[in-house]
């Protein structure tokens, strides 16, 4: 446990916001609300930033801050065992968000040293972490997008863990399935009329290139030439004859990005 200036709070709060920080991670909690904490986390969220707070280690059902400004520091931090309960040491009730280890923490030490600790500001920079692999995988995550994805995660026994331990993988995973229903989009087929030769009426066969792009960049994901090659795109063949219209129907199936566990 330390100590450090309230106004230096406020001041690094400032400089990530303006110095292009994505993610803020507050391991502290505090007893009473600031108007000025709130300002700076109102300017933080003003610039995208995800904020992440301690939900304290009284292990009562208290009110702390600033895991008790939701609407500004939503992502709220308890810890639990590696057995998926509640720490003893780890406060709960409503300011909890997601729940992570944090119990026998091997971490660095002064002097070049490592030493083990336990705590809630041991939890609340893992889900600070989490949300900075959340921002590399989509950089218009914010705060409210950012906390539902957090969400998907497993729910534990002991009450008051609000959503549970958080499970990275499948937070990712909803990011990517999200982004993959809602980005990629845009999709261009060309054709181009064969004859095949010599029937009643001049038939001719459509022969047909298909692609893929990503609406927000603009980027070819995947062309196909053939139907062997189609790979989630399912064109029907079209035949026309130069006097009837005939139409073609196109279905789209995705997949989002799979993240697996390691053993």
């Amino acid at each position: 446990m330390g100590q450090v200036n309230f106004s230096d709070i406020l001041r690094a709060i400032y400089y990530g916001a303006q110095n292009g920080a994505n993610v803020v991670n507050m391991s502290f909690d505090l007893k009473t609300s600031s108007l000025e904490l709130q300002k700076a986390l109102d300017y933080a969220n003003q610039k995208g930033v995800i904020c992440a707070a301690s939900a304290g280690n009284d292990g009562v059902a208290e009110i702390v801050y600033p895991a008790a400004l939701a609407n500004r520091c939503g992502w709220d931090v308890a810890s639990t065992t590696d057995q998926d309960r509640r720490s003893s040491f780890s406060n709960f009730g409503t300011i909890v968000w997601v729940a992570l280890p944090a119990e026998a923490i091997v971490t660095t030490y002064p002097f070049q040293h490592l030493c083990g600790g336990m705590g809630n500001s041991f939890s609340a920079p893992l889900v600070s972490g989490g949300a900075a692999l959340l921002h590399n995988l989509n950089a218009a995550i914010n705060q409210s997008s950012g906390a539902a994805a957090v969400a998907h995660a497993v729910l534990l026994a002991d009450p008051g863990m609000g959503n549970g331990r958080l499970d990275l993988c499948s937070t990712l995973g909803s990011v990517s399935a999200a982004m993959l229903s809602a980005g990629l989009q845009r999709f261009c087929v060309t054709t181009q009329r064969d004859d095949y030769g010599g029937t009643a009426g001049n038939l001719h066969r459509l022969r047909y290139t298909a692609a893929w792009f990503h609406s927000d960049c603009n980027v070819e994901l995947h062309r196909c030439t053939t139907p062997g090659d189609m790979r989630g795109f399912a064109i029907r063949p079209v035949t026309i004859d130069g006097k009837i219209a005939a139409t073609a129907t196109v279905t789209l199936s995705t997949t989002g990005r799979a993240f697996s566990r390691r053993p």
